[in-house]
């Protein structure tokens, strides 16, 4: 091999971009491993709690803000923790206007669950 050979092989390999650990290389394209797809699962629900979190912040009254928190979304649900059950009932009261505003803002969300913080969720479900 000549200075010209190796400096050609050498270029090509710098050409080549790295394999990011989520994929696998065969038959010289690209495709998602099973660890890439379980990374990739979870980075889109963190989005999506993250966008749920965002707009909670933008429909719910300031005065509820301290006393809540969105625990995730599940589905096509948001949940959000209440701390007292004098706060699940008001917010129950005002579900509809939550849901249409949190619905707005972020697409695929249709639900809003309050869940009464301490209790099973259960427990909350059933007064619904």
């Amino acid at each position: 091999m000549n200075e010209r050979q190796y400096r050609c092989l050498w270029s090509n390999r710098q050409a080549r971009a790295a394999l990011r650990l989520d994929e696998l290389r065969s038959g010289g394209r690209a495709r998602r491993t099973p660890v890439g797809a379980v990374v990739a699962r979870a980075a889109e629900s963190r989005r999506r709690c993250a966008a749920a979190e965002q707009a909670w912040q933008r429909v719910a009254p300031p005065a509820w803000l301290a006393r809540t928190r969105v625990d995730g979304v599940v589905g096509d649900a948001v949940i959000v923790v209440v701390d007292s059950a004098a706060l699940h009932y008001e917010l129950r009261r005002q579900g509809s206007t939550l849901q249409r505003g949190m619905a707005k803002l972020v697409p695929g969300l249709c639900r809003v669950r309050f869940i009464v913080a301490g209790r099973p969720a259960a427990e909350s479900a059933a007064e619904a």
